[in-house]
């Protein structure tokens, strides 16, 4: 599982998930069984038809000791730093670059807005949109001023426009601020490659989709209801065990005051 560990303990906190993850190994394939891997892949393809997920995304799954495959969660905007996951799964695909995976997504929105066909060598040149929030706050060891702790680094949102570029298109740069509505509805882009989380409220990784959709505009990912429904995980849950996938026994906390009463899971 590549999670650094100490003794007795397995921790894997958030600093890890961005500019941290050099410190962590992501091994892909798994080490499963035959049964394990064909239960996890047919559960995975529940889950994504379930919570209608498109072009990227991740899927988080553990075996118990009994071999039982619970499903966790689903992020439906997946990191794209240097050492996440979703490249080592691209990679079993042939796809080793983050050119290439930027490519894979493209060409799958384009596909499934009805842009253009899937082969880049023989498509023309698109405007591209691209919405994201950067990281200019970075949170301390104290948990306090976490509240960008998901942005982007500005060192990942110059290498997408890099790998936008060299696959010929034209970048338009689109921060999701409070004056995004305005400039999306002017930018006059043939699709939109969304990295953007969102500001606050429980629905927050909806807003640009849902902007976008109003407006009328393709963009790369899922679409608003599967963005909201995706960051409720406990929602989340309850939608896959409705496909037939084993989701673990959980609690949902209101508040960080809040205690679990003992026999309470």
């Amino acid at each position: 599982d590549g999670v650094p560990r100490a003794p007795g303990r397995i921790v894997y906190d958030l600093d890890l998930t961005g500019s941290g993850s050099e410190r962590v190994s992501v091994h892909a394939p798994a080490t499963l069984s035959d049964a394990a891997s064909a239960t996890v892949l047919e559960y995975s393809r529940r889950a994504v038809r379930a919570l209608d997920l498109h072009d990227l995304g991740r899927l988080d799954f553990r075996i118990a000791l009994d071999g039982t495959v619970y499903f966790l969660e689903a992020n439906a905007l997946p990191s794209l730093e240097a050492g996440a996951g979703l490249f080592a799964a691209a990679a079993l695909a042939g796809l080793d670059t983050l050119e290439q995976v930027v490519a894979a997504v493209i060409d799958s929105a384009t596909r499934r807005w009805a842009l253009r066909e899937p082969a880049p060598e023989d498509a023309g040149a698109l405007r591209v949109g691209f919405t994201y929030n950067q990281k200019r706050v970075k949170p301390d060891l104290k948990g306090e001023h976490d509240q960008e702790a998901e942005y982007e680094s500005p060192e990942l949102l110059d290498a997408i426009r890099s790998a936008l570029r060299e696959l010929g298109h034209e970048v338009v740069d689109l921060e999701a601020t409070r004056d995004l509505p305005g400039r999306l509805a002017t930018a006059r882009v043939d699709v939109v490659f969304n990295l953007a989380e969102g500001a606050h409220g429980r629905g927050r990784e909806a807003h640009v989709p849902s902007m976008l959709e109003w407006l009328g505009i393709p963009f790369t990912g899922t679409d608003a209801v599967g963005m909201a429904l995706t960051l409720d995980k406990a929602l989340a849950k309850h939608v896959v065990a409705g496909a037939g996938v084993p989701v673990p026994r959980g609690l949902v906390l209101d508040s960080v005051e809040s205690r679990v009463e003992p026999g309470a899971v």
